[in-house]
Formats: structure tokens, sequence, C-alpha cells
């Protein structure tokens, strides 16, 4: 699983490693610096580094896992809709509000969205926006949606995560590209 973070927040990747370790003893968690700031992404570097954080793992394509939380949901959600890694599944938590993109048809991968309410989308006509453009690619898509209140997003990104690792334990290594 590589987590997305933004710089200087490496603490964040590695809280979430320890704390899912336990549910997916056999799998192998990375963090992955990436600037949150800037909209441009350079694909082809971007593309390699993930592939290389994934050998450094023993990891195929097909059994990458990118999470990543507010800002960082939205760069991994970008990194599935452009096919950077083919297959690849992410877990994207409380996505902000933004332009909502267009897939490309015949992107394939796998988006858990885990979204609590956001104070700029009280309605959540924004996400749910979102969500019906992105039902329009061939995206697996699945979606917790959680209440305010006290932390059940650790239980949802667990269930999230176990069945995305799941679906990849099916796929073998060694890495090819």
């Amino acid at each position: 699983m590589l987590v997305l973070f933004a710089k200087g927040d490496l603490s964040h990747a590695e809280d979430l490693a320890r704390d899912w370790a336990e549910a997916v003893p056999r799998s192998a968690f990375a963090g992955l610096e990436t600037d949150l700031e800037s909209c441009r992404i350079t694909l082809a570097p971007l593309r390699e580094r993930i592939l290389d954080e994934a050998a450094k793992l023993g990891l195929g394509p097909l059994q990458i896992i990118i999470v990543g939380s507010g800002k960082a949901g939205q760069r991994a959600l970008d990194l599935v809709l452009l096919g950077i890694v083919r297959g690849v599944g992410a877990i994207i938590v409380d996505i902000p509000p933004g332009p909502i993109p267009i897939s490309p048809g015949g992107v394939m991968g796998s988006v858990r969205f885990v979204q609590h309410r956001q104070p700029d989308d009280p309605d959540g006509g924004h996400f749910d926006a979102l969500v019906q453009a992105l039902r329009l690619s061939s995206l697996d898509i699945r979606i917790i949606a959680l209440p305010e209140g006290p932390d059940p997003a650790s239980r949802a990104l667990g269930t999230f995560l176990v069945e995305l690792v799941a679906n990849a334990s099916r796929h073998r290594s060694p890495v090819t590209r």
C-alpha cells in the first residue's frame, strides 16, 4: 500500500501503516511524498516512483493500493483516472470539493471513498456529482458515507483496505512493467 502524504507529513503515513499492519499482516506499506499544492502531475517520473517503490516491496502493478486523505485523496483519484498504473486500487478519504474530473473510458481500477460531511459541501451535492461522473467510467466504485462525530473512519478504511488487499493478493509478483 502506498500512502500519499504532503511534504513534511511522513508521520501520518507511518501511523496509518502501523494501524493497518494488524488487519493486513502480510501487506507492505510505503509513503509517497507528493506536492499537494500543484495541480500539475508529471506522469512518467511519478509512474516510475510508484513502480520503483512497489518493486522494493515486492509488489506488481495490480497489487498497488494508493491511500490519500483530503488533497492527497484528490491526487490519488487523479492517478487512478490518469491510468498512471493500470488497475491500481485507491482508498480516498474526505475528498474536498473541486472540479469534477472527466474520466476517460476504459480506465481500470478500484476506488473506495470514505466521506464525512464536509463544511464546504454540507448537503453532499458536490460529492454526489463526483460519484455520478465517475460511475460513467469503468471504475469499480464503493462508498461509505460517515456522519459527523467520533471517528468510525478507521473501521471504514480498514474494511476497504482488507477488501482491496484480498483482491490484490490474487495477482502474482514479481514486478513487471
